[in-house]
């Protein structure tokens, strides 16, 4: 049994429990951190969208169709980010997810 070859999934997640977080190379350190709050940041770019419908109760030129599928496609990559433990798809996702449904529920409320 010794022999027997190691699927190619299971080498890349034995090797990724070995590697450090954050990376012990400084420039890949500095990548880990800004890509974590690049994910806290990005979803803030749907305040002014929210801003427009529930404070001023303008949803004109919203497509509640768009923001439902953009809904719908984070939700796998939110599992996917679970199911790989990987903290930065679960906060950019799970954040995204709110901002969705604050625009969603306030274009199905003053639309």
């Amino acid at each position: 049994m010794q022999n027997t070859p190691i699927h190619q999934h299971k080498r890349k997640r034995l090797h990724k429990l070995n590697e450090p977080y954050p990376h012990p190379k400084p420039w890949l350190e500095k990548l880990d951190h800004l890509v974590i709050i690049v994910a806290i940041i990005s979803p803030l770019t749907a305040l002014p969208q929210i801003y427009n419908i529930w404070y001023l109760q303008n949803v004109e030129g919203v497509s509640l169709l768009t923001w439902l599928l953009f809904s719908i496609i984070a939700i796998p990559l939110l599992i996917y980010g679970i199911a790989h433990k990987e903290k930065v798809l679960i906060i950019l996702n799970s954040l995204w997810l709110i901002m969705y449904a604050a625009v969603i529920s306030g274009v199905l409320y003053y639309g």
